[in-house]
């Protein structure tokens, strides 16, 4: 009976946490109803993707988390709050970069480095050797998990 009990509970709360989450079409859909409103620049607002979104019964708002993104990559910290009530924009905080390509002098997307000559650099800096190869078995082309390359396990000062 008491795992029956808990079960119930544990789906009433995922089922009401569920509930809150507002689909990511519907969260583009009202940035893009009110993108004047956002940014009247319209290029500001093309590379960007919503992170979350989610409705607040409290105050029966929809709240909405854009992130800037340049060739599809995020730009770090670049986020846009918005809060929208009855589909109309009632509050924004954060900005958006603005004319990142010209920022960024229109460099590739694809890293000059491997991510294996980032660690061997560190480690070279760092004044580390190791013989094991950085990167595990598992890692596939769009993701490298590291190894355990057996270094001392200690605390590196920070420069």
């Amino acid at each position: 009976m008491k795992k029956f009990f808990c079960s119930v509970t544990l789906l009433l709360v995922i089922t009401i946490a569920n509930a809150q989450q507002i689909n990511k079409t519907t969260a583009l859909a009202l940035v893009e109803r009110n993108q004047q409103l956002i940014s009247p620049f319209a290029e500001n607002l093309l590379g960007s993707f919503v992170s979350s979104a989610y409705h607040d019964a409290g105050s029966n708002t929809d709240k909405v988390y854009l992130l800037q993104q340049y060739k599809n990559l995020p730009v770090y910290n670049q986020v846009l709050s918005l809060a929208f009530k009855n589909g109309k924009l009632v509050s924004q905080s954060g900005h958006f970069l603005e004319s990142v390509q010209k920022k960024s002098a229109n460099i590739s997307e694809i890293p000059v480095f491997s991510a294996s000559d980032a660690v061997r650099t560190a480690l070279d800096d760092k004044k580390l050797t190791t013989a094991l190869p950085i990167f595990s078995n598992s890692s596939t082309d769009t993701k490298n998990l590291l190894a355990n390359l057996a270094l001392p396990q200690k605390i590196l000062p920070q420069n």
